[in-house]
């Protein structure tokens, strides 16, 4: 049988964060979990918590690889061994070729046995490749690799001919799955909401000894792979014995069928599947490129999933996604939601549903179709209409990880990570600064770095959809400096049409050929239209003309050269031509500030001047 090469990530650089590990084909070999490799972290492997290693799990070129092996959880059950078992063996991972009701089991397997009580259990373990030799027995973790093309076997999928007692094993994350179907399969697929994850089980209780049997084997395969989680259990009582087998596995005597996850790709115009912007109080899109659902085997999603550790969102609701610009006041998710909870909205006429749920430190948003199930065409949608914003007066600094997933019953795609790097200072890349400024008919884009190596060239991007962005021109760099740069680029607006937001980033280029973006900056031409300042340059006061059509929230800062506030006010404008004054400014040093407006969705930079 010809192997199917699976899509694999060529780089994982997410501006300002970087996902460090390194990549390694697996290339299907086999991937061993002998005696002799395994040491006892904490406890013995067999209760929630505890942690084995294997040394050189596999060695790709020169490098060995070790893998981890948590006990995550195990309900109604124990670690036992079975009858006959051979000795000097453990439970936990099972190294002869026999015991009672068993046969072809072999030490390089990862086998736990054991005994379920009445009703039957599961047991949940976390798997964990780093690099051989780097475990820290202080933290408990190593330096984290990722394998591309890796075949996970799982044999044994029967039951012990009690009642009930059909096994199951559920697994997340892969890209296919092969198993016998129709006759001559012992196995059901379905999707388990409360695990999240895809269960094969048995559909009868025998026994079959012979645990490779085509019957009651499944084999997922992964395009890459970092750490996965499996859950094996029984839905009735007594033996229950599960055998793992990373690798191709023995030839099946009858021809597999293969289904193929769905596939999501956040970012289809950078390799990888993940996406990743800065954001300091703009809209920040979801995906970028076009056609991220790339494969859907029918034409149905059952849901859209995002979580994200509750942690991370460390100004609550002033964080949201904004799914519907038409409406983004009425349609914000907010992101610091701390219970259950549901809300709708319509996208293009489709009606939405965005279900809230929290688990312990994650949060979770289930977005299904209010009614039916969405069709490949609206999930696509929903995805390229959300984004990120901040609408906080001082954002707090960091990383958000949010890891979206789409489920077609019973699979669920391998999982993608949106990153906002929350920033409204200096990006991490050489401190680049960015702003846009409307006046006179043209935006002028400018940025400046705080220093600068081997840096070739800047390249000034426009959208008006934050979805295609066009290249304006290039503007050389300094190369390298220690000292700060200012940089501009004036933007007649040929070729913008009527977009009301013009959106604006900037691709900084390294002599290497290296790039990064900056976070997005947008320019809402109406908006500023209704803004204009009585007193620049200014010496003790501000005075600001405002001309909005109705009564609205309005939120001004000052901010110095750095972007730090130095004077906040918070108003609630009527309709109408109305003033407002900030004073007291003669204590600041002369110099360039920035007006800082944040008007509902809106946050805008006007500059201004102190004068002696």
């Amino acid at each position: 049988m010809k192997l199917r090469l699976f899509l694999a990530l060529t780089a994982i650089s997410l501006h300002g964060a970087v996902l460090s590990q390194q990549i390694f084909d697996a290339n299907f070999a086999n991937i061993s979990f002998p005696d002799a490799s395994r040491t006892l972290r904490v406890g013995n492997g067999q209760a929630a918590g505890n942690i084995v290693t294997y040394s050189n799990v596999i060695t790709i070129g020169s490098q060995p690889i070790d893998c981890i092996i948590r006990t995550v959880s195990i309900t109604n059950g124990t670690f036992t061994l079975p009858g006959s078992a051979a000795a000097g063996t453990t439970a936990f991972d099972y190294g002869a070729a026999t015991g009672t009701g068993m046969s072809g089991n072999e030490n390089r397997f990862f086998s736990p046995t054991f005994n379920f009580s009445t009703g039957g259990g599961n047991c949940r373990f976390r798997f964990e490749f780093i690099l051989g030799g780097s475990y820290n027995t202080t933290t408990n973790t190593g330096t984290p690799v990722i394998l591309e093309n890796v075949y996970v076997n799982t044999y044994d999928i029967d039951g012990n001919g009690g009642a009930s007692s059909n096994q199951f094993n559920e697994f997340g994350g892969f890209a296919q799955a092969q198993l016998l179907t129709g006759t001559g399969s012992n196995i059901s697929v379905s999707y388990n909401a409360t695990t999240g994850l895809t269960r094969f089980a048995s559909n009868t209780n025998t026994n079959i000894t012979n645990i490779t049997a085509d019957a009651t084997r499944i084999r997922v395969g992964y395009g890459n792979v970092s750490s996965f989680e499996i859950a094996v259990g029984s839905l009735g009582s007594g033996a229950a014995y599960f055998f793992l087998d990373l690798g191709i596995g023995p030839a099946w005597t009858a021809t597999p069928t293969t289904q193929f996850a769905p596939a999501l790709d956040l970012n289809t115009t950078t390799p990888g599947v993940n996406n990743s912007v800065f954001s300091c109080a703009g809209l920040e899109p979801l995906t970028t490129g076009t056609t991220n659902i790339t494969t859907v085997s029918t034409v149905n999603v059952n849901e859209i999933v995002i979580t994200f550790p509750s942690a991370e969102i460390a100004d609550a609701n002033d964080e949201v996604f904004i799914p519907n610009q038409a409406s983004p006041t009425l349609d914000n998710i907010l992101l610091g939601f701390t219970g259950s909870g549901s809300q709708s909205f319509s996208i293009g006429g489709v009606s939405y549903t965005v279900a809230r749920s929290v688990t312990g430190g994650t949060r979770r948003l289930g977005v299904t179709r209010t009614t039916g199930t969405l069709t490949k065409a609206e999930a696509e949608a929903f995805l390229d209409a959300l984004h990120y914003s901040n609408k906080s007066l001082a954002p707090t600094a960091g990383n958000r990880n949010f890891t979206v997933t789409i489920r077609e019953n019973p699979y669920v795609s391998p999982a993608t990570l949106y990153l906002v790097d929350v920033s409204c200072s200096t990006l991490p890349v050489r401190g680049l600064q960015l702003n846009a400024v409307f006046g006179q008919g043209e935006v002028t884009v400018q940025w400046t770095t705080e220093q600068e190596a081997e840096t070739d060239f800047f390249e000034v991007e426009r959208s008006t959809d934050l979805r295609t962005f066009t290249s304006l021109g290039k503007i050389q760099a300094a190369g390298t400096s220690l000292s700060r740069r200012n940089y501009q680029y004036r933007d007649r607006l040929q070729d913008a049409g009527a977009a009301t937001r013009i959106h604006y980033r900037i691709r900084q280029v390294d002599m290497n050929g290296a790039s990064v973006f900056s976070k997005t900056v947008t320019v809402n031409r109406k908006f500023l239209d209704l803004v204009s300042v009585r007193t620049n340059p200014f010496r003790e006061q501000l005075v600001l003309e405002l001309r909005f059509p109705a009564t609205r929230s309005l939120s001004i800062q000052l901010l110095d050269q750095l972007g730090r506030p130095v004077r906040t006010t918070h108003t609630q404008m009527p309709g109408g031509n109305q003033q407002v004054l900030l004073s007291g400014l003669d204590q600041f040093p002369a110099g360039t500030y920035y007006l800082r407006l944040v008007d509902g969705e809106d946050v805008r930079l006007i500059p201004v001047t102190k004068g002696q």
